[in-house]
């Protein structure tokens, strides 16, 4: 994607809804870009503040599709993306994936070294151990104690996860794909301040579970809207070395949270979901577009 384009649309998206007084909570608006995580404003002299943000991460496979302030981006990065990123290799290196490779600690007797696992394609596993991550005399010394089966215990090195945060690295990645796609035309509304107020605090549980992940895939990517609730399912794809499938619900400006979760509750074996795709249109740059979906989420009764 490229940065001058995206601020540009995104500026004309703005003054549409600016001149029709859909920024109300918005001060003062002039031309500036506003990002989409903590809504602070940004002139195209202060460009080089914003970043491109991927969703879903790029190292679970995801693409650059919008922009958010260079702080936003570098926090989320740290403080929730990270422990997504984690609980999926971790997950990947306790079922020995052929072609993969990982740390692991190995003890030989009654000591304990750092290697690496590499599991073959054809099944079988191959142990490495490098001098640089061991003391090279203990590691010589305990090498030669080795024989034929002789049994090894072997450790997973697992990175740090935190569940309430890589909770809210989902839910932040399906609040960046509605952006992307229908940009500030109802994602400027109060009701999800608790969204980005969530993304702010990702130690805290401000908004409810509202995702699922699964192994199997049950629609296609993209962004639905729910037939018996007022709300978004959005679908997308994360993939280390196979690939997980997720559903998040989002509300629309209408409904509250638990309305939300109450409805999802009565999801089953014996009810299952309706839903209809968005749409196909410019809801970036076509004023017409925009209306219309502000009337279909009800935000403009009446008009």
């Amino acid at each position: 994607m490229d940065t001058k384009s995206f601020f540009e649309k995104s500026k004309k998206q703005l003054n549409i809804l600016n001149k029709k007084g859909w920024l109300a909570n918005i001060s003062s608006y002039n031309n500036e870009y506003i990002c989409p995580l903590c809504l602070n404003k940004f002139t195209a002299e202060q460009m080089d503040e914003l970043s491109q943000e991927d969703a879903p991460q790029d190292k679970l496979g995801g693409k650059r599709i919008a922009l958010t302030c260079k702080k936003c981006n570098n926090t989320c990065g740290s403080s929730m993306d990270c422990y997504l990123i984690n609980r999926i290799e971790n997950y990947e290196n306790s079922i020995f994936i052929p072609g993969t490779k990982r740390d692991v600690k190995v003890k030989v007797a009654d000591k304990t070294f750092n290697g690496q696992l590499e599991v073959c394609s054809d099944g079988r596993m191959i142990m490495t151990n490098s001098f640089k991550q061991n003391n090279p005399t203990l590691l010589s010394e305990y090498m030669k104690q080795l024989a034929e089966d002789m049994a090894l215990s072997i450790e997973n090195k697992n990175k740090k996860v935190d569940d309430t945060r890589l909770s809210v690295a989902l839910l932040k990645n399906a609040y960046i794909i509605l952006f992307a796609k229908f940009g500030y035309t109802f994602l400027i509304d109060e009701l999800y301040d608790t969204i980005r107020e969530q993304i702010e605090k990702p130690d805290s549980e401000v908004v409810p579970k509202l995702w699922k992940i699964t192994r199997e895939r049950m629609i296609p990517d993209g962004v639905y809207l729910m037939s018996d609730c007022d709300g978004f399912l959005v679908s997308y794809t994360i993939k280390k070395n196979i690939e997980y499938y997720v559903l998040v619900a989002i509300p629309f400006p209408t409904i509250s949270f638990d309305e939300i979760v109450a409805y999802l509750t009565t999801i089953g074996p014996n009810k299952s979901m309706r839903l209809k795709e968005v749409t196909n249109r410019d809801y970036w740059q076509d004023e017409s577009a925009v209306e219309l979906l502000r009337k279909e989420i009800f935000l403009e009764k009446g008009e």
